[in-house]
């Protein structure tokens, strides 16, 4: 088994705050990651340091085993993708279109689309809800569909590891339930892994069996989620209580009101 993603005393700060000091990290394959923490906790700052986006950080960052700085962009992306938390609608490209830029990485300089690339786009639309949007122009589609065409296109860039920046926005509670049942049959296997960035604990907690925690002035907490999730330590990362009422179908979260 080889790791996916590891750290190495990473320390990020945007703006004079620190979001994580000397973070330890490791994703291997099989594992589901939820990040979490407080509004301006500062984690779409670290899911973008995770995936090279952004420098400036101290430590280290390796990526199958290879420093993430050193990765050429077109490498880089063929072993990590990435979702960001705001939607592009660019100048009316075409939903297919739009899925298909995701095979990017993997062709020739001025080639087209082959016909792998173009069944593989297919069938992420249609494990997603989509074939009958696959014509249709980005400016014509509501928040929630906008997101999950994001989403086909991470999952036909085909990566070992994807990391998701709140992927449930504008998505009603059915499609939150059908995009995390394909993100995990997908996304999480033998060898590959994903992190996803979320605010919803009860999600969280179902969708991802390990935890990373940024509770504020650099400091973090990562593990199984059953070692993260008790009141005490969320209560704690939140500055809020939290309650958890554990049932036969798996606990649930309430913040107090």
């Amino acid at each position: 088994m080889n790791t996916l993603l590891s750290t190495s005393k990473l320390t990020v700060s945007i703006g004079g705050v620190r979001v994580c000091d000397a973070l330890d990290l490791v994703i291997d394959p099989g594992q589901s990651w939820a990040l979490l923490g407080r509004n301006g906790s500062g984690k779409t700052t670290l899911l973008h340091h995770l995936c090279g986006l952004r420098r400036g950080h101290t430590g280290g960052i390796r990526l199958l085993g290879d420093d993430i700085d050193a990765l050429p962009p077109r490498q880089r992306a063929r072993r990590v993708s990435a979702l960001l938390q705001h939607s592009e609608r660019g100048f009316g490209r075409r939903v297919i279109d739009t899925v298909l830029s995701a095979r990017h990485p993997y062709q020739p300089m001025l080639a087209w689309d082959t016909g792998p690339d173009l069944a593989l786009a297919t069938r992420q639309l249609e494990r997603l809800g989509l074939t009958d949007f696959a014509q249709r122009s980005l400016q014509r589609l509501s928040g929630g569909e906008l997101r999950r065409v994001e989403i086909a296109r991470l999952l036909t860039q085909d990566c070992p590891l994807s990391l998701l920046d709140e992927p449930m926005n504008h998505l009603d509670p059915g499609h939150q339930s059908r995009v995390l049942h394909v993100l995990g049959r997908q996304c999480v296997t033998d060898d590959r892994a994903m992190l996803l960035v979320l605010h919803d604990l009860n999600l969280a907690y179902h969708s991802c069996d390990h935890w990373l925690l940024l509770a504020g002035n650099g400091e973090w907490l990562a593990g199984t989620r059953e070692q993260m999730a008790d009141e005490q330590t969320l209560t704690g990362v939140f500055g809020h209580p939290i309650r958890r009422i554990d049932s036969p179908a798996g606990p649930v979260f309430l913040p107090a009101l």
